[in-house]
């Protein structure tokens, strides 16, 4: 079962994580990129021997599981630019810089759009098109760009480059946007109140809200309710619909921050009663 091969081979790749952002060096990034070059190897071993056994099985591979392994590797290779580019000089110059890598990404962003567009409205009208190795978009492209046949369709490398860029300004947004520390209800002192958990957790948690109902009776969609969760604990989502996808991926632990919530409150529930 190649879903089952591919879900050990997604194991291997360094994670993409923004919560340590200081901890990150040249050297990591470049042991990063030599892990996933030589994943992603055996990941096109596995696809070159495999004959998926329908169009949807192949529009699924290109559109959500290959972008989730080459993403990994666009990410770290922009990563490992952004700091072998970056300017020696104080606080304004490095500043300056990042300004300006946001200002390119923000080019990229508007360039594609419709794109963007498609994949967060989880439209699929458009699948065959761009998700089909063999469609006319796809073809065209594979011979002007000279791509691996077995390996590539009109937009899966859009798809990366665009999950990638996503996760590259969230982690410049953390480098550079200080703290708020501004009370949240006018009069009243912050809480500061911080979320200390992943971002895929808190992905999990408001999607999971707003799937309940359980928040003006339903009428909130995911983009409201994600901005008032980063006002509330000052974190960037970033992608929201890519992490959500992902979770949706999982093969296993799908729910892991509702499962682990329901675990410790029950737990605290039972150690109560015994008192």
């Amino acid at each position: 079962d190649i879903r089952c091969s591919v879900e050990e081979l997604y194991e291997k790749l360094p994670t993409i994580t923004i919560d340590e952002i200081y901890g990150n060096t040249i050297e990591l990034m470049e042991d990063n990129l030599n892990i996933i070059q030589l994943v992603i190897a055996d990941l096109i071993n596995l696809v070159e021997s495999h004959t998926f056994k329908d169009e949807k099985e192949e529009i699924i591979f290109f559109k959500e599981i290959k972008p989730k392994f080459y993403s990994s590797f666009f990410y770290w290779k922009n990563l490992l630019t952004l700091y072998l580019h970056k300017p020696v000089g104080n606080e304004a110059i490095t500043n300056k810089y990042f300004s300006d890598k946001l200002d390119q990404l923000k080019s990229f962003f508007d360039s594609n759009l419709p794109m963007y567009e498609y994949l967060r409205g989880n439209h699929e009208y458009l699948d065959q098109l761009y998700f089909l190795r063999s469609s006319p978009l796809s073809v065209k492209t594979i011979a002007l760009q000279e791509l691996n046949p077995k390996m590539a369709t009109a937009k899966d490398r859009n798809v990366s480059e665009i999950y990638a860029n996503d996760h590259l300004v969230e982690y410049i947004n953390r480098l550079t946007i200080p703290k708020k520390t501004d009370s949240i209800v006018p009069g009243k002192k912050n809480f500061d109140l911080k979320w200390t958990g992943s971002n895929a957790g808190l992905v999990e948690l408001i999607y999971a809200l707003q799937a309940s109902g359980v928040l003006n009776n339903g009428n909130v969609g995911i983009k409201e309710l994600s901005g008032h969760f980063k006002q509330i604990f000052g974190v960037e989502l970033g992608n929201y619909y890519h992490v959500f996808n992902e979770i949706r991926l999982r093969k296993k632990n799908r729910t892991s921050l509702l499962d682990h919530l329901k675990e410790r409150v029950i737990q605290k529930m039972d150690t109560m009663d015994e008192k």
